[in-house]
């Protein structure tokens, strides 16, 4: 089978890369003020409060 450019196969909902980029752009404009100390305090609560977060909590005990 063969798509084409006006195939629903290639039509693009979510773009993962361009999220990827945004959700990065956002944590340097976080990161970029904070010292050392509190760059690690910023990944340690993003690291518990996330969905990973949670999923750790279940499968670490």
């Amino acid at each position: 089978m063969t798509t084409t450019s006006n195939s629903p196969f290639t039509q693009k909902k979510f773009d993962c890369l361009e999220f990827k980029q945004q959700v990065q752009a956002q944590i340097y404009q976080d990161l970029n003020a904070m010292d050392p100390q509190e760059i690690m305090e910023y990944f340690r609560k993003s690291s518990h409060s996330g969905v990973l977060g949670q999923w750790w909590k279940t499968v670490a005990h």
